[in-house]
């Protein structure tokens, strides 16, 4: 089961344990609306970036982001595992561009890979964002830099056994923690988007995946998450996935499950 979530009473079913409805409503509209440019810089690759904006909403009560500017500054600072992004550490010696900072190039998968052939990657289009273990440290260095999250944590957690990772999900979301899962969309098509609540009487959980709210089976969500080998396939994509997911596990940690939780330091287990 998929579909939008828009109207209060579509959430009404009891046994929901959940965001409250205010924070859905503003986790939807934390993402500030692109223009066309900023939308080409950031379309292939940015679903992490936009699943930490949304999730510190739910976390915190508050908008990361007041304008494009900022929020695409923020996205393109985020290294990627190929392609380009922007160094944040040579803001305050450039002079105001577009979103005022200096590009860079990130090494393909940790390697000494000549700027020459990384150019060349990335003029084809060639991106792939950060794998969650790199996402969630750039993001704990972010937030000690950066006052309005210096109160938070993200925390990788990788598994290969779906009822470990179950478990961990529900306990953070009872705390009212911020649940990033990486999932599998298709062959080498990977997303983050964030779990907002879960229903152990129906079997379901509530997901935002950009601003969209979903309502997806536990069966669905344990399908998608898993980044191993489906042998019953056999298709090209299928191989192709699992040699990508093998070749990052070498420079980062890449599980069959794979999820960040985004948590308060000061967090005592209190719903927020």
């Amino acid at each position: 089961m998929e579909y939008k979530v828009l109207q209060e009473d579509q959430l009404a079913e009891t046994g929901w344990q959940r965001f409250s409805n205010k924070r859905l409503v503003l986790s939807q509209r934390a993402v500030p609306a692109l223009t066309p440019l900023q939308y080409r810089d950031l379309a292939g690759w940015s679903c992490g970036p936009d699943a930490v904006t949304r999730t510190v909403s739910l976390v915190t009560g508050r908008r990361l982001f007041t304008s494009n500017i900022e929020y695409t500054r923020f996205a393109l600072g985020v290294p990627k595992g190929l392609g380009i992004y922007h160094d944040h550490q040579y803001d305050d010696a450039m002079s105001y561009n577009t979103y005022g900072f200096k590009e860079a190039y990130y090494l393909l998968w940790m390697l000494n890979i000549p700027k020459a052939f990384q150019t060349f990657l990335s003029g084809r289009n060639l991106k792939a964002g950060a794998p969650p273990q790199w996402l969630a440290q750039y993001m704990n260095a972010y937030a000690e830099a950066d006052r309005s999250t210096h109160e938070l944590e993200f925390v990788y957690y990788g598994t290969n056994n779906f009822n470990d990772m179950w478990l961990q999900i529900t306990r953070h979301l009872d705390k009212g923690d911020g649940v990033i899962p990486l999932v599998a969309s298709g062959a080498l098509q990977w997303h983050y988007l964030n779990i907002a609540g879960y229903n152990p009487e129906t079997e379901q959980v509530l997901v935002l995946n950009f601003d969209w709210l979903l309502k997806w089976s536990i069966h669905r969500l344990q399908g998608l998450m898993y980044m191993g080998f489906n042998s019953q396939f056999y298709q090209v994509g299928e191989y192709a996935a699992f040699a990508a997911s093998t070749l990052v596990n070498w420079f980062s940690t890449v599980n069959d499950y794979n999820v960040i939780f985004v948590r308060q330091k000061d967090s005592v287990g209190s719903r927020r």
